[in-house]
């Protein structure tokens, strides 16, 4: 099925955060998306199908997975904030193994994974732990030091199962925390007060709207077996990353000059494998539409 070809799909975790951009994406570009969550969708624009649903225990999941070509699964409690860390550990793999399996069973030809930056095993770790080196790309060691991250590489192994199984394209995306402009002062406030959080997430972020247009990405482009990719700005949120990294990181190796405004989080496998274009930047100060600047330029 080619790039231009709808495809129908069914998207987990639809209500969430990052799963509403996810499906405005996906039905802006003219596919037929189902929607699963436990909570009804309130985006726009709307997808074709909905199921409120528990998807622990949705009898109807493989039944909607069926009338599907692609799967987007999102769905999964997303931190240890509010819930103890076996559970979180115990229903993030249980759904995706739900999900993936169901997936197998009727053979479908995409199956898209939202994975985590915290797969490293930085970003939730209890203090500061230095990279092997930087910048870091995927071909970094993953070692996740608690219940959610450990629960994501769960999923991409699970992930790389189904384009096993099935020989199809799986593609799981390595997602910093994500940012929605609606709530930039509040991102903004908690990033700029924890100066050891920017350092153990490498000062990466993404904009929700490019998350959204990763997803699409990735269920557009040709894909054979699995793959892993990192998704980010593609800037740190810094004015200047090379002070912090000198004072965080003196000692790690770097494989590459870094410039004042080089992602640390590095997404160039992305731009490669799936065409993946950032489009915004955050400043303390608003955030940058680069689309908008190019068009002004022209």
């Amino acid at each position: 099925m080619g790039a231009s070809s709808p495809r129908r799909i069914v998207v987990t975790g639809s209500s969430g955060h990052l799963g509403r951009h996810v499906v405005s994406a996906l039905v802006g570009a003219g596919h037929h998306v189902h929607a699963v969550d436990r909570a009804p969708f309130g985006g726009d624009p709307r997808p074709q199908e909905a199921t409120v649903a528990d998807l622990a225990v949705l009898d109807g999941l493989g039944a909607a997975i069926a009338a599907a070509d692609t799967v987007v699964h999102l769905a999964a409690i997303p931190n240890l904030d509010t819930d103890p860390e076996h559970l979180v550990y115990r229903s993030n793999v249980e759904i995706a193994a739900r999900v993936a399996f169901a997936a197998i069973d009727t053979r479908v030809s995409r199956f898209v994974y939202a994975s985590s930056q915290t797969v490293l095993g930085q970003s939730l770790a209890p203090h500061v732990i230095a990279p092997e080196r930087l910048p870091v790309d995927e071909t970094h060691p993953l070692v996740p030091r608690e219940g959610y991250g450990l629960s994501k590489l769960a999923g991409e192994g699970l992930a790389a199962l189904v384009a096993e199984r099935l020989g199809i394209g799986a593609i799981a995306l390595r997602l910093p925390v994500v940012w929605s402009p609606e709530m930039f002062a509040a991102h903004v406030g908690k990033r700029a007060g924890n100066p050891e959080q920017g350092a153990k997430s490498l000062w990466a972020y993404v904009d929700a709207r490019d998350a959204g247009a990763a997803f699409l990405a990735a269920v557009e482009a040709e894909a054979d077996g699995f793959t892993a990719l990192q998704i980010g700005a593609d800037r740190p949120f810094a004015d200047d990353v090379r002070p912090l990294v000198d004072h965080w990181y003196p000692d790690v190796p770097r494989s590459r000059p870094i410039a004042r405004d080089t992602a640390i989080f590095a997404i160039d496998q992305a731009a490669q494998a799936i065409g993946y274009r950032p489009r915004y930047r955050w400043h303390a100060e608003g955030i940058e539409d680069t689309a908008a600047a190019s068009t002004e330029v022209a």
